[in-house]
């Protein structure tokens, strides 16, 4: 899926669009896909400008909006709620999320989301992030269903 087809499934938009490629998705159950870190993205100039990182929440956003992706197509239909904007979805909490190495400007993450346990309208996303062979982070998200 490219950057337009993202788009059509989420409400995000540039500068926290944080899915900029989906490499594959079995819908509601597991989803991969890249953010690449542009040298000249904004978060660097801050987040430290002498030695760049990716904040980790913002990594944790990523796998958010890439799990809302798996849970938008489920359906086999566009939410037509996430293109009006209105969020389908909440972050209710980051569980067990561990960060295991930096990222910089010009790496790629390569996210990886599966769809866990499910609760009425809670959904437990597991995640892992890696950028080549290096471990960048794991853990698990809640998201609420609205």
């Amino acid at each position: 899926m490219t950057r337009a087809d993202i788009e059509k499934l989420l409400p995000h938009r540039k500068p926290f669009l944080l899915v900029d490629e989906v490499t594959s998705v079995k819908p509601g159950q597991r989803v991969t896909g890249l953010k690449f870190l542009e040298p000249d993205d904004p978060v660097f100039e801050g987040h430290f400008p002498t030695d760049p990182i990716m904040p980790g929440v913002l990594i944790a956003e990523a796998c958010g909006q890439l799990g809302a992706i798996a849970l938008a197509l489920e359906s086999g239909d566009v939410d037509e709620r996430a293109q009006s904007g209105k969020a389908t979805g909440y972050l209710a909490s980051i569980n067990k999320f561990k960060f295991h190495s930096p990222c910089r400007p010009g790496d790629t993450l390569e996210m990886t989301v599966s769809v866990g346990k499910r609760m009425q309208s809670l959904i437990q996303l597991v995640c892992a992030v890696k950028t080549g062979r290096r471990k960048v982070a794991s853990g698990d998200l809640t998201v609420a269903l609205q």
